[in-house]
């Protein structure tokens, strides 16, 4: 048995109570089982364990045997002598601190049910672990956990925001515009996107504000798509345009060769997110000003709704004619937009705000954006999972990637009630 079944069992008190004694056949009574460890030292800091007549205040360890003791060397560790109370599920040798006490042992007594639960959701391989008792889970025991997940979800993506901010020098409107760019190359080129803002900072793309056709050649100038004999005249021009612009600012791009094409719809060419990419930032610049003025989700869509330049009404790559009409962003990719990086940093504008009214904002947004569709999602809905906005949607990606696929049963509240179950 794992001793994180067996940490899991003393946190949260699953076991008999009645049969606790020590080895030595003293009653214990568990005031406070400590709160857990993640770190270095004890599993259990600051718990407090009635042993006979006497309140002990200390660190609580617990081992499958008590001669696990030795084998992780606690003994020689001053961070152990602290230890009040060692938990096992067999005991097989005394065990002592650093400086030579004994310590009490008392073995972890439980019903078999609480294991075999545990067996079933760990060693399961179906699509999620829990997927044949999922549906026994009550509705609003769920809604609680998924809303609490919703909230986890922005929290975690808020910790890379935070650093995109502090690299910019809490430049707020140059770490969105750089986030923004990853989101326009959506999973595959995100990363080039990402990689060309930082190349062409907000601050130059404003010194060029207006003339939407000098913005067009700074981008396509950096992302490497100019470097190349023109084939048509609007290539040439635009060719033109980027080397006063790479001489006026002292550009440096990237490689054509960085984009990927390779299995996308032409309409998600990265030639085509740019030209769409090149409308927004003609359309205007003042991301924030814009974000905080906006109080309602169909304000929010209309700052994306535009219309690429002509050229690209009828193109979806330089010098390559298209019969099908290059359309401006849809209303799911704008949607992805508000999901994936609007919210996202409203959240994190608040949090570093001390701004409560702008974090329930952001996840406001998300209650009036439609759930996403994906295979996760309609994974879910498989299972009877009602998933009606985008903060549900967000919550259960959450659910999936970071607990289920990752066998976390024991840090998810579905799991947590499915092993107490006896």
């Amino acid at each position: 048995m794992e001793e994180m079944l067996l940490q899991h069992i003393w946190q949260y008190g699953l076991y008999d109570r009645r049969a606790m004694k020590t080895t030595d056949g003293l009653d214990i009574e568990v005031v406070s089982p400590g709160m857990h460890n993640t770190n270095a030292g004890p599993d259990f800091i600051d718990a407090r364990i009635k042993i006979g007549s006497t309140l002990w205040v200390g660190c609580v360890e617990i081992h499958r045997k008590s001669s696990d003791w030795q084998l992780h060397k606690h003994s020689g560790n001053p961070a152990y002598n602290n230890v009040v109370l060692h938990v096992v599920l067999e005991h097989d040798t005394e065990i002592r601190t650093q400086n030579g006490v004994l310590i009490p042992v008392t073995e972890l007594k439980f019903h078999p049910k609480i294991e075999q639960n545990y067996r079933q959701l760990y060693e399961s391989r179906l699509w999620i672990p829990c997927e044949s008792r999922f549906s026994s889970i009550e509705p609003i025991f769920l809604n609680m956990w998924i809303e609490s997940l919703s909230v986890e979800r922005m929290e975690r993506k808020s910790e890379a925001i935070i650093s995109m901010v502090k690299h910019t020098n809490q430049n707020y409107n140059e770490a969105f515009y750089r986030l923004l760019a990853s989101n326009f190359g959506f999973k595959t080129n995100a990363a080039p996107f990402e990689r060309l803002a930082r190349s062409l900072p907000i601050a130059t793309i404003n010194k060029i504000a207006g003339n939407a056709v000098a913005i067009e050649a700074a981008l396509f100038g950096q992302a490497g798509f100019l470097s190349n004999t023109p084939v048509d005249d609007y290539q040439q021009m635009l060719q033109q345009e980027y080397l006063v612009l790479q001489h006026r600012f002292s550009l440096t791009g990237l490689s054509a060769n960085e984009w990927k094409f390779f299995r996308l719809r032409p309409a998600n060419f990265p030639t085509v997110r740019l030209a769409q990419f090149s409308a927004l930032l003609a359309k205007n610049t003042d991301f924030m000003g814009l974000i905080l003025d906006s109080p309602q989700v169909p304000q929010l869509r209309e700052l994306f709704r535009l219309e690429v330049s002509d050229y690209w009404q009828t193109h979806h790559q330089l010098g390559k004619e298209s019969k099908r009409k290059t359309l401006s962003l849809g209303n799911d990719s704008i949607d992805n937009i508000l999901i994936n990086t609007v919210c996202p940093f409203l959240f994190v504008y608040g949090l570093q705000h001390g701004d409560e009214v702008l974090k329930n904002r952001a996840l406001g947004w998300l209650e009036d954006i439609s759930a996403e569709e994906n295979n996760v999602i309609s994974g879910w809905r498989r299972m009877g999972a009602n998933a009606e906005n985008a903060r549900h949607s967000q919550a259960y990606l959450e659910l999936k990637t970071r607990y289920c696929d990752a066998r976390r049963c024991l840090e998810c509240q579905v799991g947590c009630r499915l092993v107490a179950e006896v």
